[in-house]
């Protein structure tokens, strides 16, 4: 696939509604080519020590799997369990910003990777093998 020169200010200011699709493809490609790594090294170590060290999503995960009338009457009963109970609840926004940053990583992560396998002749077969071959 022969890859047309964008200039550098297109990359920036494009007029997507007029470009023809070979054109939005190429300066996809050389955005993709100009852009750096989503993340480093040291982040990735940092964003899974976090998270297997995030007692408050593990904690999360324990009490969604109680039952509205248990999650009552354990709340009504147990003190402690009641307090363990706030402190998640307190936790939860914190929680949950840092997963929604996660999810803009994936999801920035997701549109680079569906033009980086656009690059390839055979894209289609490469991800129906890949249904059958997943990573382990």
């Amino acid at each position: 696939m022969a890859a047309t020169i964008i200039p550098q200010a297109e990359l920036q200011t494009p007029d997507l509604d007029s470009m023809d699709e070979d054109l939005f493809g190429d300066l996809m490609l050389a955005r993709l080519r100009a852009a750096p790594a989503l993340l480093d090294e040291s982040q990735v170590y940092a964003i899974e020590n976090s998270i297997q060290r995030d007692v408050n999503r593990r904690a999360a995960f324990a009490i969604a799997s109680v039952a509205g009338a248990d999650l009552l009457e354990k709340i009504s009963a147990d003190r402690e369990f009641a307090v363990a109970v706030g402190s998640v609840f307190l936790s939860l926004d914190e929680v949950k910003a840092r997963y929604q940053g996660l999810l803009k990583l994936f999801e920035a992560l997701h549109a680079r990777l569906a033009i980086a396998v656009a690059v390839r002749e055979d894209m289609e077969e490469v991800l129906a093998e890949s249904r059958t071959e997943p990573l382990h």
